[in-house]
């Protein structure tokens, strides 16, 4: 093999892969976004510590940093009654708290000193990350590298404000490559 052929078979495969890119643009979903755009990954920022009249969301969060749920509540008072404190079991019996049903956030107010606990308001940013062209790619980097990732992140189809470069590149790319990009 000559090293014009394999100049030739690289170029080939580039044009094919390019051929694709745009084939692949032109018949993923849009999500009713103007063409250009390009996919991010949207990963959940928690801020804690607003004041009530902030911010309608709340948790209860442990002393330590952590945040703790109605059934970790529950968890800890069965674990202090067996711990068979006479003072927490008469007041449970005095604000009648049964550890056998589910906790309340008002019985858990009233357990926040004895669990070390308090009620913490908070809000859910976002920050976007990554430029993909397609859906197809930011999944697969998700996928990929899901083990570095938080759980409850999802892609955002950011819209690039009809930038007229990026346009061009991929009209561009379609003409040389002989598939038409489409504008949605």
């Amino acid at each position: 093999m000559t090293d014009n052929s394999v100049e030739s078979t690289g170029k080939t495969e580039a044009i094919d892969w390019l051929r694709n890119f745009i084939t692949e643009l032109n018949t993923q979903d849009n999500r009713v976004t103007a063409t250009p755009y390009y996919y991010q990954i949207r990963k959940p920022i928690r801020t804690y510590g607003f004041a009530c009249t902030h911010s309608d969301y709340w948790v209860w969060m442990h002393e330590d940093g952590y945040e703790v749920t109605n059934e970790n509540i529950q968890e800890s008072v069965r674990q202090l009654l067996a711990e068979d404190i006479s003072e927490f079991e008469a007041f449970l019996k005095a604000h009648d708290i049964d550890p056998d049903k589910p906790i309340s956030n008002g019985d858990a107010e009233l357990l926040s000193e004895w669990l070390d606990i308090e009620k913490v308001y908070y809000r859910d940013t976002y920050k976007l990350e990554g430029c993909f062209f397609t859906e197809k790619a930011v999944l697969r980097h998700i996928r990929e590298n899901q083990h570095n990732l938080p759980a409850e992140i999802d892609t955002y189809l950011q819209h690039a404000y009809r930038n007229p470069e990026l346009q061009r590149l991929f009209e561009a790319i379609g003409e040389v490559v002989g598939v038409h990009y489409e504008r949605k």
